[in-house]
């Protein structure tokens, strides 16, 4: 990648949200290419900018959607779950 000074893109096996930003904040790679991950989770993004903290009232979502989301994770947390 340095050496070639060109942008690289890394696909396989990457299905945390977590491990994706690991690799482009540590610069191993400029894209993390997702593919099998969201053909599973058509929600991968929405659901990586909640677990990476960008959105974590559910904002991104389509709003009825999020306002319901929202009240789960907010019940989730009282009753000391991890959803």
């Amino acid at each position: 990648k340095k050496a070639a000074d060109v942008l690289t893109m890394t696909v396989g096996f990457i299905w945390e949200a977590t491990l994706a930003d690991e690799i482009v904040r540590g610069g191993r790679a400029d894209l993390v290419a997702l593919a099998r991950e969201v053909l599973n989770n058509p929600n991968w993004t929405l659901h990586a900018a909640r677990t990476l903290d960008v959105d974590p009232n559910f904002g991104l979502w389509k709003p009825q959607f999020g306002w319901w989301l929202n009240k789960r994770a907010r019940a989730f947390k009282h009753l000391g779950l991890d959803g």
